[in-house]
């Protein structure tokens, strides 16, 4: 199961998340009508439980959730381009800043979103 993968990083859409959380048994799931908000907390749950690191997007925000923190970046252009990008400039912050996971993944969330 990869949400139990120790270090294992998470570039999925809403969608792709939501299957991950289905075939996973996960009881309450995300739902597309939640608001930031709502996301935000239910993350934070979620990255306490899990071993992986998450990054998604909803209403145009990305979400960094890692070890119950929580993190919302503002996407800033469509929605269909931002995987590949985030996901180089997230794992090169992560591999760069290894004791700050959190942190790492967040900044380069940030940095490619510039």
């Amino acid at each position: 199961q990869i949400l139990a993968r120790k270090d294992t990083l998470i570039v999925a859409s809403l969608s792709q998340l939501q299957k991950l959380l289905q075939q996973a048994g996960v009881q309450d799931n995300i739902q597309f009508i939640m608001g930031i908000q709502q996301l935000a907390k239910f993350l934070v749950g979620l990255s306490g439980e899990i071993e992986a690191y998450i990054i998604t997007v909803h209403h145009d925000h990305v979400f960094v959730a890692v070890n119950g923190k929580v993190s919302i970046t503002s996407l800033g252009f469509e929605e269909q381009l931002w995987q590949t990008q985030i996901a180089s400039y997230a794992s090169v912050y992560w591999i760069q800043h290894p004791a700050k996971i959190f942190e790492g993944i967040t900044t380069g969330v940030y940095e490619s979103l510039r």
